[in-house]
C-alpha cells in the first residue's frame, strides 16, 4: 500500500500540470443543450451566449477546459480528505460530475477531453490494429474501447482511470514477425512501453509462443522492470498490483 505522503505528493504534482494547461485555455464556459435529439453547444463570456454548434474545435477546447476544471476541484478535495483522514478512501467514489458532460460526446472526442493534446492526437491517430476475430472483442472498457478478455479490460479501466495514454493491439514487426502487443504505453516523457498480459500460461502451445515473443522484445530493446510490462492471471487476484505496476512504472 502506498503512503499517503505519496499520495500527497502525486495529487500536488497533477494540479500544477492541470493548472499549467488551463492557463492555456482561453474563452468562457461551455453550455450543452439536447432538443429534440439534437445537441446545441454555446459559450458564455461576459455575460453574453454565443452558439458555437458549428465550430468543434471550440466545442473540444471548451469541453477540454471544464473537464480540467472538475479535476481541479476533484483533486483538491482529495488533497482535504487525505490530509483530514489519512486513510485511502476515494477509489470507489464517484469520479467527478464531468462525467456528465463527457456522455455528450463520442469515443474519439472523449479522449480529446480526458487527455492533453500531446496524448490524445496519439490516441486517436490511425494504426493498425489486431483484425483477427473481431467478434471476440466483447469486453468495453469505461472509455468504450473492446477487449478479448475480462482481464486486459480489468487492465485497459486502470490505466483509463490512471489517465495512461494507450493503444490496444497495434500491429508491431518485431524481427519479420508480426505480434499484436495488448497494450502499447505512452508515458508523460515519451517513453513508449509495452504491455503483455499472459493469461493462458497453463496452455503449452500458449507458453512457448509467449516466451519466443517475449524473447523477440528483448532483441530490440524491450526489456522486462524497463520499458516491458508482462502480468498473469495471479496479478490481478489483488487490484493493488496493478496500481503498484502504474505507479512505478507508468507515471513518469
Amino acid at each position: 500500500m502506498i503512503v499517503i505522503s505519496r499520495l500527497l505528493e502525486e495529487e500536488t504534482r497533477r494540479l500544477t500540470l492541470l493548472h499549467q494547461e488551463h492557463k492555456t485555455y482561453r474563452g468562457g464556459k461551455l453550455y450543452v443543450r439536447e432538443k429534440k435529439g439534437k445537441l446545441y453547444f454555446s459559450e458564455m463570456i461576459n455575460g453574453k451566449e454565443k452558439g458555437i454548434s458549428n465550430n468543434d474545435q471550440k466545442v473540444l477546447r471548451l469541453a477540454r477546459k471544464a473537464f480540467l476544471e472538475k479535476e481541479i476541484q476533484k483533486i483538491k478535495s482529495n488533497q482535504i480528505v487525505l490530509k483530514k483522514t489519512r486513510i485511502l478512501i476515494l477509489k470507489n467514489e464517484e469520479k467527478f460530475n464531468a462525467r456528465k458532460l463527457l456522455n455528450f460526446f463520442g469515443p474519439v472526442e472523449q479522449i480529446k477531453i480526458r487527455y492533453a493534446p500531446s496524448k490524445s492526437e496519439w490516441m486517436t491517430a490511425p494504426f493498425e490494429s489486431n483484425n483477427y476475430k473481431p467478434e471476440a472483442l466483447r469486453y468495453a472498457t469505461t472509455q468504450g474501447i473492446k477487449m478479448r478478455s475480462k482481464s486486459e479490460r480489468i487492465i485497459g479501466n486502470k490505466l483509463e482511470e490512471y489517465g495512461i495514454a494507450y493503444r490496444y493491439e497495434p500491429k508491431m514487426i518485431v524481427n519479420n514477425v508480426t505480434y499484436y502487443p495488448d497494450f502499447v504505453i505512452m508515458r508523460d516523457d515519451g517513453v513508449i512501453i509495452i504491455w503483455e498480459h499472459l493469461g493462458l500460461m497453463d496452455n503449452e502451445e500458449y507458453y512457448f509462443k509467449a516466451c519466443r515473443k517475449i524473447s523477440n522484445y528483448n532483441k530490440i530493446g524491450f526489456k522486462q522492470y524497463k520499458n516491458l510490462i508482462c502480468t498473469y492471471e495471479d496479478d490481478l487476484d489483488d487490484m493493488g498490483n496493478l496500481d503498484e505496476i502504474i505507479e512505478k512504472f507508468l507515471i513518469a
